[in-house]
């Protein structure tokens, strides 16, 4: 699964999208997203 994620950032449409959007989120130097891990807030058993 993660391998074909990767695959899709590279296609012109996405980083079309990504030249598109860097002015309104955080970006890194070539305008793809700034990811950062999502800390648990609770959890259902």
């Amino acid at each position: 699964m993660k391998k074909k994620w990767s695959k899709s950032a590279d296609t012109e449409i996405n980083r079309k999208w990504w030249d598109f959007m860097a002015d309104i989120m955080e970006t890194n130097p070539d305008n793809s997203p700034v990811c950062m891990d999502l800390h648990p807030v609770f959890h259902l058993d």
